[in-house]
């Protein structure tokens, strides 16, 4: 054993002062080994720099001109890097890089660091990392209100774990207007568990309606049937109902040519569970106030906005059509049914006395005087009655709403959007209805 220790002792004290004993070995002696030549102990920032060990991210020649009186980088790593440069051709960041990645492995960890090789080990402290609740945090803020793709995009790239939370936040909604949309955004990896939202139009589903089964965590179902007619309406929304997941508990079609029974009973059968419903056509009268009085009259012509007394002589027989339809919605709390419950030929006799050719923009009934002088007492008395029936087939039903070209300034109604809202009072046998919100009785 003591034969081992005296060549170990000699061979440390040799490699120890190897810088000092190198410049006494003979030129002959080191021709025969080409390494002793190229070794020089680069123990200070200068020799260092020198030596072209620095760089923009890892700038050595800073410490030089800011006096630092420091020794200069480990000499061992500083050796190791260069023979790295040497040997593999590359530049000193790159070098730098390969070392650190070859100390990682070495201790079983991927060049990644959150990455573990050898599964056999005990994990990595998690204490290492940043908490992923605040990235979380930071991601929501981040993707805030805006819901364009660049506001995300740097922070997607920082690393997989700051991307996922961003897709997490960003897809939480899922908008598509074309079918290239929907079909691009509904095949990204994962975006089936992000989703809890839909804003789709229905034309844009139509290029694969059987992506929508994949959603399995939405919640939410905006669609938009604007470019859908009478003829086309019922095929549409069967396709989609059809394979929309029954974990949508709010459902808003809107845009419709109608609100018919047969509509009713798809929706129905296809989401038992839902909880609020909002079917709605009078968003096209809406949008023709946007242009001319001709295309107020076209947009009128292509809707059936008020359906009483064409399809239904009175608002009892419209309810006792409706009421049923909806039944089996037993959850339901909150319906918007967005159809006019005044007379059809108000609305032609509104664009009759009212047209003016030099007026930019045409109005509808809401505004004008002469309407409102006539209708508003009987229609509004009408939407307080159809509220009272319709809620007698949802036992669970809190509130009710209607487009009206006549609302007023009580709690209840918005003018703005051209609706009026009921809520809805049960007490032992008797149900009430009125719009604005019930005050509980004090117990």
């Amino acid at each position: 054993m003591a034969q081992l220790t005296i060549p170990a002792n000699i061979f440390a004290v040799t490699f120890r002062y190897r810088a000092t004993l190198i410049s006494h070995v003979p030129n002959s002696v080191k021709s025969l080994f080409p390494r002793l030549t190229n070794y020089a102990p680069l123990s200070t920032f200068e020799a260092q720099a020198g030596a072209g060990l620095t760089s923009e991210s890892f700038d050595v020649e800073a410490n030089i001109r800011d006096g630092d009186s420091r020794a200069g980088l480990d000499e061992r790593g500083t050796q190791e890097v260069l023979d790295i440069m040497r040997r593999e051709g590359v530049n000193f960041d790159q070098a730098r890089l390969i070392r650190q990645n070859r100390i990682f492995a070495a201790n079983g960890i991927g060049p990644n660091v959150d990455v573990q090789l050898d599964r056999t080990q005990a994990p990595i402290s998690s204490k290492s990392c940043f908490p992923t609740e605040i990235i979380d945090k930071i991601a929501a803020f981040v993707v805030g209100s805006g819901r364009k793709f660049s506001d995300i995009a740097n922070f997607s790239l920082v690393c997989y774990r700051f991307r996922q939370l961003a897709f997490r936040h960003y897809f939480v909604i899922l908008r598509a207007e074309k079918k290239s949309q929907w079909y691009r955004k509904s095949h990204i990896p994962g975006v089936s568990l992000w989703v809890r939202k839909i804003e789709c139009n229905s034309s844009a589903l139509y290029v694969c309606t059987t992506a929508l089964q994949q959603f399995i965590n939405l919640r939410t179902a905006v669609i938009s049937f604007h470019t859908e007619g009478r003829n086309t309406q019922y095929t549409g929304a069967r396709l989609i109902l059809k394979n929309i997941p029954p974990t949508v508990t709010r459902l808003n079609l809107e845009y419709l040519p109608l609100v018919n029974p047969d509509l009713l009973r798809l929706i129905c059968d296809a989401l038992p569970d839902l909880r609020f419903l909002h079917v709605s056509c009078s968003e096209r009268l809406l949008a023709g106030l946007e242009c001319c009085w001709d295309c107020y009259d076209d947009c009128g012509s292509g809707t059936l906005h008020s359906p009483i007394p064409r399809y239904y002589c009175n608002v009892y027989n419209f309810t006792a059509s409706i009421g049923p339809s909806l039944a089996p919605l037993k959850k339901l709390e909150e319906l918007v049914l967005g159809v006019y419950l005044s007379d059809e030929k108000i609305f032609y006799d509104h664009i009759d006395h009212s047209e003016d050719p030099d007026a930019p923009f045409p109005f509808g009934p809401d505004e004008c005087s002469l309407c409102a002088e006539l209708h508003t007492d009987v229609v509004r008395e009408t939407e307080m009655l159809a509220s009272a029936e319709i809620a007698q087939y949802f036992p669970n039903l809190k509130t009710v709403s209607w487009s009206s070209f006549f609302t007023g300034n009580q709690p209840g109604d918005d003018p703005a959007n051209q609706r009026t809202t009921m809520w809805i009072k049960r007490e032992r046998d008797t149900l009430a209805v009125k719009r604005a919100q019930w005050v509980l009785d004090k117990v």
